[in-house]
């Protein structure tokens, strides 16, 4: 659903049915600085993209079953933007470029990443897991094809739903 922004001052009108897959669920949602929205279906595993103004255009089908988090790299925009895509059941962070390719960058030894979060834009993202409640820290350096990994915390519960870093670098982490 999309709320204008007189809708959500107002309330004066219902939201805008945008997509509809007729199955299956959409679990993952992020933006680019240009305005363009991104959604994940599953338990097809399709990337949209939503151009400003536009209507929703298949980016591409990573072949996974769950997406549960989509990242957009920041300040980026529709033309030059990587977009991340933490999936289920195999534990992959993949990396879709604007012409839809999608490289894998990362296997966890989870069976899902289920949420991303940047520590440092665009050097350091933070994905959260489960079955193993672990968050990892993933290192990008420049020109480099795969990030360096290591574990940020391995929480004493099953799942990390939610991940967020503040301006001071300090992480916060919701599990159950």
């Amino acid at each position: 659903y999309r709320l204008r922004s007189s809708s959500i001052v107002r309330r004066s009108s219902l939201p805008e049915l945008v997509f509809n897959s007729g199955t299956g669920e959409i679990l993952a949602l992020t933006s680019d600085a240009s305005g363009t929205v991104y959604f994940g279906t599953t338990p097809d595993a399709k990337v949209y993209r939503i151009r400003p103004g536009g209507k929703p255009k298949l980016l591409c089908s990573i072949g996974e079953n769950y997406i549960f988090s989509l990242l957009a790299a920041p300040l980026s925009t529709s033309a030059s933007t990587a977009i991340y895509a933490a999936t289920g059941e195999h534990g992959k962070l993949l990396r879709i470029t604007p012409d839809g390719r999608a490289t894998e960058i990362f296997t966890a030894r989870q069976a899902h990443l289920t949420t991303l979060t940047w520590l440092v834009p665009d050097k350091e993202l933070l994905v959260g897991t489960s079955p193993d409640g672990i968050v990892y820290r993933l290192s990008f350096a420049a020109g480099a094809a795969r990030p360096d990994v290591s574990v940020l915390y391995d929480t004493p519960l099953n799942e990390v739903k939610a991940v967020a870093a503040d301006a001071a670098g300090h992480v916060y982490i919701g599990a159950n």
